[in-house]
């Protein structure tokens, strides 16, 4: 029975992530407008920093939160109402920048996406509580879904498509959310929702930090060759990094699905075997990746490079384990260590990266893996010396 829950998890979990993954790929299909491509990586990029600093920490304090609460469901309840106020705050703000500044189309985008994958990411987290992580699934995939439809309707009735029909998408789904949800507010008490935020918040600051850094160190490149590199430069580094992101697709629905059982469980043996699963799943996804590019190059008529590649999705690995060991950082409220070992690893990173005399694709991706290799020794030292490694 578990391994079946785990498997439509994990089936669920990648139709929804590669819908997401795959919706640039099929406006870059519809329109043949690689400018448009680039940005709407470009604006996912921005968004994607945007997310970790604005959820203030609710999201990821909620696992450890609801490990140390005695009324688990109360728990969750008034974690949920706490989002909603403050998904209501972000809202209004866009709302009023947008009435009073005139707003760029990339800027509309950015802002909705961010809004409405804050709302995504924390009933994820949400659902899996409630031990219900399908439920997330069943009303994701179909509002993924929506967006095909936008770009479909739009180039069937011979609208140019550009970014308007994607952020009105976003923004027909967030007023949704709150006709649905705002009713859950009516006996809130301000005072209550800030001391759950200032709570979510102190307990969560190394970990915004840290994931902050990350995620910039995961996106730079994005931005800088959105900025600086011509579009067909942007267009490569942006197809090899989406390639190489379906390990983080493959982590995010297993790491997803065993997360709660790692909180859970304070025996080493059962911490390892729950590691065995993972990073079997991680290899066998890694190895078969490697093996598709001469297929890949034949059907979309690329000419990806294998060994940049390669080197991508080593880096993604690396990526992925850190994720997966800093929880041992969370389960055992030693998060203060955290920022120190990323801005370590972000401080090479952007040494290495205006060491070169000239930034192209291969100086992008080297300084990637090399960057990404730090940070996990740095933080496998730590767990080993700080005795919490699988604890």
């Amino acid at each position: 029975m578990k391994s079946f829950k785990l498997l439509s998890f994990i089936t669920l979990n990648i139709i929804e992530k590669s819908l997401i993954f795959l919706f640039p790929f099929f406006v870059l299909f519809i329109s043949g407008n690689k400018a448009l491509f680039n940005e709407l990586e470009y604006a996912f990029s921005i968004s994607t920093l945007l997310i970790l600093f604005f959820d203030l920490g609710l999201t990821s304090q909620i696992f450890y939160g609801y490990k140390k609460s005695l009324q688990k469901d109360k728990f969750l309840i008034n974690r949920e109402i706490t989002y909603i106020f403050l998904l209501g705050i972000y809202s209004i703000l866009s709302i009023i920048t947008f009435l009073i500044f005139n707003l760029s189309s990339i800027t509309i985008l950015i802002l909705s996406r961010t809004i409405y994958f804050l709302i995504s990411n924390f009933y994820y987290s949400y659902f899996r509580l409630y031990n219900t992580p399908n439920t997330f699934f069943y009303i994701s995939i179909p509002l993924q879904l929506l967006f095909y439809l936008a770009i479909l309707f739009t180039n069937y009735f011979g609208i140019k498509i550009d970014l308007v029909p994607i952020f009105l998408t976003f923004s027909i789904s967030i007023f949704f959310y709150f006709l649905f949800e705002i009713s859950k507010l009516q006996n809130f008490s301000i005072k209550k929702m800030i001391m759950n935020i200032k709570e979510s918040f102190l307990f969560s600051y190394p970990l915004i930090i840290n994931f902050c850094l990350i995620a910039l160190m995961n996106h730079f490149g994005k931005i800088y060759s959105f900025n600086y590199l011509s579009t067909e430069q942007m267009f490569d580094y942006s197809i090899l990094q989406r390639i190489a992101t379906i390990i983080t697709l493959v982590h995010v629905s297993v790491y997803g699905f065993l997360v709660k059982q790692i909180y859970n469980s304070k025996n080493v043996e059962e911490q390892i075997e729950i590691f065995k699963k993972y990073f079997l799943v991680i290899i066998i996804s890694s190895i078969f990746l490697l093996i598709s590019v001469p297929l890949i190059n034949l059907l979309f008529n690329y000419n990806l490079s294998s060994k940049l590649l390669a080197i991508f999705i080593m880096g993604t690995v690396l990526r992925s384990l850190c994720t997966y060991f800093e929880t041992y950082f969370n389960s055992n409220n030693q998060n203060k260590l955290l920022p120190f070992l990323t801005i370590l690893a972000a401080s090479i990173y952007f040494l290495i990266f205006f060491t070169f005399d000239e930034v192209n694709l291969n100086t992008i991706i080297i300084t990637f893996f090399i960057s990404s290799m730090i940070n996990f020794f740095s933080i496998m030292l730590v767990l080993i010396k700080r005795k919490i490694l699988f604890k």
